[in-house]
């Protein structure tokens, strides 16, 4: 978990390819919450815990498209602003999208490995 924050913080950088910059930040976000919700709920099965995380990141994504006053407080805070975000793209929500899938594919092969060799 602490690798994704870094690597979704060292994606922002100006320095990175502006591919990177635009896109792998949101693909973490997406990983992240497929990881966090898998260690909260280890025994949840992948594809619930991959519904969760695609419908939250989703819903954080959509939320940006919401302008109310208060909202708008909360995203000029520097934990509002990584949480909500600022911008609605429709790109982001793919990436988010793809971020969880990639995070869930990768948790199902490695379960498969782990009851594979054991």
């Amino acid at each position: 978990m602490p690798l994704l924050v870094l690597l979704g913080w060292v994606s922002r950088r100006q320095a990175m390819p502006t591919f990177i910059v635009l896109y792998a930040g949101d693909v973490l976000w997406g990983s992240l919450f497929y990881v966090l919700f898998i260690w909260s709920l280890p025994r949840a099965a992948s594809t619930w815990v991959w519904l969760m995380a695609v419908l939250t990141t989703e819903l954080i994504e959509f939320s940006q498209r919401y302008r109310a006053p208060w909202i708008e407080a909360i995203r000029h805070t520097m934990l509002g602003g990584l949480l909500l975000g600022h911008v609605f793209l429709w790109s982001d929500v793919a990436c988010v999208a793809i971020g969880a899938t990639l995070a869930a594919l990768l948790d199902l092969t490695l379960r498969s490995r782990h009851r594979n060799t054991t």
